[in-house]
């Protein structure tokens, strides 16, 4: 088993993506992209969850939160940093 790949059910379907890094707050943060994607600056997703050991349920993302997100992002692939 790959520890870096994140398999997300959506509508009963099953798809794996490729784990890109963890924001641990008060919520965790987990920002993954496409298995075939190279590119660090595109097709990136997120989702926030209470804990990492039950992922099963997403909680909506706020505006502020997205700019937060953003920002860490930016700045852990020195890109505006």
């Amino acid at each position: 088993m790959n520890n870096d790949i994140l398999t997300v059910y959506d509508d009963n379907q099953k798809k794996d993506y490729k784990l890109l890094f963890v924001i641990n707050q008060e919520y965790q943060y987990i920002i993954y992209t496409d298995l075939d994607n190279d590119d660090l600056t595109k097709n990136l997703y997120a989702i926030k969850v209470k804990s990492l050991k039950d992922n099963s349920n997403t909680i909506p993302i706020t505006n502020e939160e997205w700019l937060i997100i953003e920002k860490t992002y930016n700045k852990l692939i020195n890109k505006n940093a």
